[in-house]
């Protein structure tokens, strides 16, 4: 059984995320735990939370019954168990810590919050660097439909077996085709995919681009190959934070496009 893991602001963008999930999961053997975290008070002088919210965590239950009530027919159309838990606690910290019982979180990738003013800012970037499972992060202006094509872009020097089945696997799930790209700063063109593991089963294309002109080639692909979900896995915390950093993700025309499957490894 697939556990996905789905936090939530109750904002149309985050239901969004949901209805994306469960079509892009339907009839998979799949259980959705759907959680809302609040922020907890804190005493400045014991320095400890304290729950001084009172009244507010029946307005968060209501507003959750009010979610899953809402989603309810579509849950039993895609044969999809739903569980919903309300948090005290730091949302990202929260997150994170409840990643280690889950395979995937999904996520939109904007809020009622304020302060997550784009794709990649604060909840979402914190929940998919520290993240211990992989992070599916749906724009909010995007709708579910068949991923024929999925681009998989990796830095580092090969393809570790992990990561890859989890790839292929979910290429042969959604019968996409799959398209390697690697990111390298070396200048020779060394082959990176000789090695390639034998993936007969799935179709799939394989190309190189420089680090340097990540964001113009990387849109160029997803432009000419008609990309519907880009997946990323590093090794390397300086290309991550690099990549997660405000200044590049503005040059990253993706970041409204297309969804983004992250794997984080350390």
């Amino acid at each position: 059984m697939r556990r996905v893991l789905i936090p939530t602001d109750f904002s149309k963008v985050s239901k969004n995320a949901i209805v994306y999930a469960l079509n892009l999961y339907k009839n998979t053997q799949s259980s959705f735990t759907i959680i809302h975290v609040y922020q907890p008070s804190i005493d400045t002088i014991q320095h400890e939370i304290v729950d001084t919210s009172l009244g507010l965590h029946a307005v968060k239950k209501d507003n959750m019954n009010q979610l899953l009530l809402s989603i309810l027919s579509l849950s039993e159309e895609c044969n999809i168990e739903l569980d919903s838990s309300l948090e005290i606690g730091f949302t990202i910290e929260t997150i994170v810590k409840m990643s280690n019982d889950f395979d995937i979180i999904v996520m939109g990738s904007t809020g009622s919050n304020n302060i997550i003013n784009n794709f990649f800012g604060g909840i979402s970037t914190g929940v998919a660097s520290k993240s211990k499972c992989p992070v599916l992060l749906i724009p909010g202006n995007i709708n579910f439909k068949p991923l024929q094509n999925v681009l998989y872009a990796f830095n580092i020097k090969k393809l570790e077996e992990e990561v890859l089945k989890s790839v292929v696997d979910f290429a042969l799930r959604n019968n996409s085709t799959l398209h390697f790209v690697h990111i390298s700063n070396a200048t020779n063109k060394n082959d990176y995919f000789s090695k390639l593991p034998d993936i007969k089963k799935v179709s799939y294309t394989t190309s190189s681009i420089r680090t340097g002109s990540f964001t113009k080639d990387i849109n160029k692909c997803i432009k000419d190959k008609n990309i519907d979900l880009l997946i990323m896995a590093t090794k390397h915390r300086k290309f991550w934070d690099k990549l997660f950093h405000k200044s590049f993700t503005k040059k990253l025309a993706i970041s409204a496009s297309i969804p983004l499957l992250v794997y984080h490894k350390k």
